[in-house]
């Protein structure tokens, strides 16, 4: 990955836990892989493409716009079915459906640690998400 687009990714797609590098590789990997442009530059294209979709979707302020904010502590709790429906609005206009997956730590107060957007073989188009968000449907 050539370094401007790793200083790219450090901003919108870091590991939560470890070397970005060894995350990336993972990624790849997993799913990567299934990505096909039709070009010979398969793995820059798809890092490429995942950060101009991240940009495209610019989750923070999206949800800022609908009130969903991080709170330090224990204060609000939020909805998956929220921040859904407030990714839906400011992606879609509502004219698609598609469900993101959203990943919560497995204890109280379940905060929110990623949102998993799918796309489709090309990287074009959010699609549904087939696995289900982990520990239930508050964060």
């Amino acid at each position: 990955i050539p370094k401007d687009l790793q200083t790219k990714l450090k901003i919108s797609w870091t590991s939560a836990i470890g070397d970005n590098e060894m995350f990336w590789k993972y990624e790849w990997s997993k799913h990567g892989t299934c990505y096909y442009d039709g070009k010979k530059h398969r793995q820059f294209t798809y890092f490429n493409t995942a950060y101009k979709f991240w940009n495209g979707f610019n989750l923070f302020n999206t949800l800022k716009a609908e009130g969903i904010v991080p709170v330090s502590g224990l204060g609000k709790q939020y909805t998956t079915e929220a921040a859904t429906k407030a990714i839906k609005k400011h992606y879609t206009k509502d004219t698609v459906t598609f469900t993101p997956r959203f990943m919560c730590s497995n204890s109280p107060p379940n905060e929110l640690y990623e949102i998993i957007m799918c796309l489709d073989h090309d990287g074009m188009s959010a699609i549904n998400c087939t696995m289900p968000s982990s520990y239930g449907n508050l964060f």
